[in-house]
Order: C-alpha cells, then structure tokens, then sequence
C-alpha cells in the first residue's frame, strides 16, 4: 500500500475487516474476504501493466459484531498513477450504514423542488426505492411516482438511476461539501 488517507485508515482500524500488513500490503481480517481482494488486487495490478484486461470489483466485507465495510479495487494503469510506475491498482472504502446528511434546502433551492420532492429525492439519495419510500410516508405509490417525474423533470433527467447520479455529482452536493465536514461523504 502506498497511500492511505485519515478517512479510509480510520475505516480500516474501526472497522477491523482490513489491516497493513508490514511492508506494502494489505490483508482482509477473514479468510474468504481476503481470498477475494487479494484476487481483485492481482487482477486489476495485471491490467495495470498491461498484461491484462479487467475493470475492478467491488464487495462487502462483514465482521462477526456487525461492521461492514464496502470495497472497491479498480485497476489504476501506470501513465495515469499518482504515486508512481509501482502503483497499478487503487483500493477504495467507504461505509455502507452511512447516510448523506440532508439535502433538501439545497435541492428546494437549486433545482427549485416542492418540500415533497425534495424529501424524496434525499431518499433515493440514501439508496430507498420509490416503493420504500411511499410505504414510510405513507403514500400511495402513484403519488410518489408523480413527485418522482416533476422531481426528474426539473433536474432535466428521467431515468431514476440519472437522478441520483446527477443528485450525487452535481451543484447540490458540490455546494452541499462546502457548508459541511468536507471529508463526511469521503472515505476513500
């Protein structure tokens, strides 16, 4: 391993899933979990240099007192590599039982969304399916699809999927980093 950020070592030593091992290496703490990123690694090192092709992958590692951990390895080719011709794959964690704080002022006013859609688009945010979140609004499934389609529409997007992405990558959350812990949605 060649860099580690504050957040990601933090998820690392709290959640106890993923260790440094000496030198440059990192080991999953189960047997089957570690199997698999020492397989990813290998995969995405190799496509790194050129010896083959793969895109990454991505899993869940859950410990025995309930910590979860989402991994991501992803082939990191060496012309690109920030930290040097060594480093040919990136290993990327974050937290799954984290929740992005609220977005609705933010929404309400960027995208000019009621309080409704807004409240619903912090949802989808939060990974809820529409049918999720009609149950726990106590809503009809139609009314939420038609807060989905005016939402989707002044966002100027469709399909559910595109929301999200542009809700995820946009002026929203790109203001929202600025008004809160700049490292709370990073933990990679």
């Amino acid at each position: 391993m060649l860099h580690a950020n504050r957040r990601a070592t933090g998820l690392m030593e709290r959640s106890q899933l993923l260790m440094r091992t000496g030198g440059e290496g990192l080991r999953a703490s189960n047997a089957a979990d570690d199997r698999w990123l020492q397989k990813a690694m290998h995969e995405c090192v190799a496509t790194g240099l050129g010896k083959a092709a793969h895109v990454g992958r991505a899993s869940r590692f859950r410990g025995l007192a309930g910590q979860q951990l989402q991994v991501m390895v992803s082939p990191l080719p060496r012309q690109v590599s920030p930290y040097g011709v060594h480093c040919a794959a990136m290993v990327l964690l974050s937290d799954p039982g984290l929740t992005i704080p609220s977005l609705q002022a933010l929404l309400q006013g960027l995208y000019r969304l009621t309080l409704a859609e807004a409240q619903l688009a912090q949802a989808l945010v939060n990974g809820w399916t529409l049918q999720e979140f009609a149950e726990r609004q106590g809503l009809s499934i139609h009314t939420v699809r038609s807060q989905y389609k005016a939402a989707a529409s002044k966002v100027g997007v469709g399909r559910q999927a595109d929301f999200v992405r542009v809700l995820l990558t946009g002026p929203a959350l790109m203001r929202w980093g600025h008004q809160a812990d700049p490292g709370a949605l990073s933990h990679a």
